[in-house]
């Protein structure tokens, strides 16, 4: 078998004669060789006129030039390569493609020519190739291309020509390349684009324009053409202006319409009329004013309006526009936004983060009867009406973090039975009235870090919930941690995690957690807890790990108090001494696994307690269930 895949295949390096190669090639092509690699030589082939080196060379299917010094290609150098299926020409240092240079190449599938200096492509480069089906172009500096110099390639259906200096494509450039269904004319410099010259790429499923000086697209450029694959990428242009019918009736079903990154400033009526495509990107340009019918008869999955300078919304902003999952405003400039939104029924997903939106108005969001989702987060708001989220009864999650909200009341989300997620933090709540959660008895998160409090909520405030995954009322000012703080009288409840550090917690009163049979994480970490009250873990079940880090401990003492535990962490503590071991061991702390620091541990071995250079606990899944 190695004896015939030496025949098979063959390298040529090093080489630095013509003649010296064609030695080479007249033994391969004896063995009837079919894949052919020069590499690194120092070559140059014949004028158009003298016989070709691979003569009769019929055998041959694969033929890769690649890191040679060749800078010109002549018409009759691949003579004779008429079964030839792929050829490549990279990093040559090529400067011309002579009219008819692969004339004989009857039979070629795949052409590669990339990273070269060649400045055009001429109308007769790619005469005869009718075969051609992938014509890879890239990194070679090609700065014009004939107006003809495709149309032979009747079945080409990938054509890769970005990382060049093309500053225009004529309108007949792709005239017969009806079978075209990968088009990438990325990174050059093209600034003007004919009507013309996608109309008849019918197959396409991918094309990409982006990262060019485009300043606009004219009227008809892409109408009624379907995309049906994943891409139609115009990011990161200059295009400031859409003429009306430049883009009417375009369908990308399965795929993105990337207009990011350009400097549109208005979307004027009709400028995205009966589109059709799974994502829309608008983010990151100048839009300031959204006409009416600007989005008719429009249909997307997703829209992405973010980063951009829109300063309100209305009524007609989104007439005749379907979302069926998200839409991003985030980082604008909005500050109204009543009626915008009444006829987008089926939209899942609402971003309106870091706007400069101060009230919630009754009624605002109507329409949304299908949203699941909404964040307001990074706004200014301060005045929430009692119907502002009405209509919204099938909301899971609700973000209002960094606002200046101080109350919070249960009227705001009393037709939310089926919300999961509430995030009120970094904002100025003072407290939570018992009932705010009554209508919800979904909820499993709830957040308010960076606030006001300096006491925990009461706790009838968890009556109507069923089991926690979290609560964080971190960097906040509480002092205390009352009895049953988390679990009204006569109920349980399972905490995944509690958060409650960086406050300025110094008492925990006895039974403070009675009701929580089980806990993942109880984080009290950067308090002013020194030493525990008696029984202040009564009555709460197995914790994985408790944080106590960086309080006022200095006394070992305090861990005789602390619940079933697998791992305590005691970092920056006063309690750190050299050895720890015999002082733990006389604590019989059986209830206990594994204490930490902040660069070393203790473990427990049946009743004494060894020092671990480390801080990696392993997990442990089965002590952790309840029995």
């Amino acid at each position: 078998m190695a004896e015939e895949k030496q025949c098979l295949e063959k390298t040529c390096q090093g080489i630095s004669t013509l003649e010296e190669l064609e030695q080479e090639v007249t033994k391969f092509k004896e063995q009837n060789g079919k894949i052919l690699t020069f590499a690194a030589n120092k070559i140059t082939f014949l004028e158009a006129g003298c016989s070709s080196i691979f003569e009769g060379f019929s055998a041959l299917q694969h033929l890769y030039i690649n890191n040679n010094e060749i800078e010109k290609i002549n018409a009759g150098n691949f003579s004779g390569l008429e079964n030839l299926r792929y050829l490549e020409l990279n990093n040559n240092g090529i400067q011309y493609l002579e009219d008819g240079a692969f004339t004989y190449l009857k039979g070629l599938y795949s052409l590669q020519i990339t990273n070269n200096k060649i400045a055009e492509i001429t109308d007769g480069v790619f005469e005869e190739l009718k075969n051609l089906g992938q014509l890879i172009l890239r990194n070679n500096g090609i700065k014009t291309i004939g107006k003809n110099a495709f149309k032979e390639l009747t079945n080409l259906f990938s054509l890769e020509l970005h990382n060049n200096e093309l500053e225009e494509i004529s309108g007949e450039c792709f005239e017969n390349c009806k079978d075209l269904r990968h088009l990438v004319l990325s990174n050059n410099r093209i600034g003007l684009l004919d009507s013309k010259t996608f109309k008849n790429l019918k197959e396409l499923i991918y094309l990409d324009l982006s990262h060019n000086k485009i300043v606009k697209l004219p009227k008809d450029l892409l109408a009624e053409l379907t995309i049906r694959g994943r891409y139609l990428n115009l990011s990161n242009n200059l295009i400031n202006e859409i003429e009306v019918g430049a883009l009417n009736g375009l369908k990308i079903p399965s795929g993105v319409l990337d207009l990011s990154n350009n400097k549109m400033q208005t979307l004027n009526n009709g400028i995205f009329n009966d589109i059709n495509a799974e994502v829309f990107y608008l983010s990151n340009n100048l839009i300031v004013n959204i006409e009416d019918g600007a989005f008719k008869n429009c249909v997307f999955d997703n829209l992405r309006l973010d980063n951009n300078n829109i300063e309100s919304l209305d009524s007609e902003t989104f007439k005749g526009l379907v979302i069926n999952r998200e839409l991003n405003l985030t980082n604008n400039k909005i500050t109204a936004y009543k009626g915008a939104f009444q006829n987008l029924n089926k939209m899942g997903i609402l971003y309106l983060d870091k706007n400069k939106i101060s009230e919630l108005p009754d009624n605002g969001f109507e329409g949304l009867e299908s949203l699941y989702a909404l964040t307001l987060e990074h706004n200014s708001i301060d005045l929430l009406e009692v119907d502002c989220f009405k209509y919204l009864n099938k909301l899971f999650t609700l973000c209002l973090g960094y606002n200046k909200i101080e109350k919070f009341k249960s009227d705001y989300i009393k037709d939310m039975q089926w919300l999961t997620t509430l995030n009120l933090d970094n904002n100025i709540i003072l407290n939570l009235e018992p009932e705010t959660l009554s209508y919800s008895p979904n909820l499993v998160i709830l957040r308010l870090p960076n606030n006001k409090l300096t006491d925990v909520p009461p706790n009838s405030l968890y009556k109507n919930l069923m089991d926690f995954y979290h609560i964080d009322y971190s960097w906040n000012k509480i002092t205390t941690i009352p009895y049953r703080a988390f679990v009204p009288d006569s109920t349980e409840k399972t905490y995944q995690i509690l958060y409650l550090q960086n406050n300025q917690i110094s008492h925990i009163e006895k039974r403070a957690f009675e009701g929580i049979p089980k806990a993942t994480n109880l984080i009290l970490n950067d308090n002013k807890i020194r030493d525990l009250e008696d029984g202040a873990f009564e009555g709460i079940g197995r914790v994985k790990q408790l944080d106590l880090s960086n309080n006022l401990i200095e006394s070992l003492e305090i861990l005789k108090k602390l619940p079933n535990c697998y791992l305590v962490r005691l970092g920056g503590n006063k309690v750190e001494r050299d050895d720890l071991s015999p002082e733990l061991d006389k604590l019989e702390l059986n209830q206990l696994e594994y204490i930490c620091f902040d660069k070393y541990s203790y473990k427990r071995v049946e009743n004494n307690w060894v020092f671990v250079d480390s801080t990696d606990v392993p997990e442990n899944e089965s002590w952790y269930q309840l029995e």
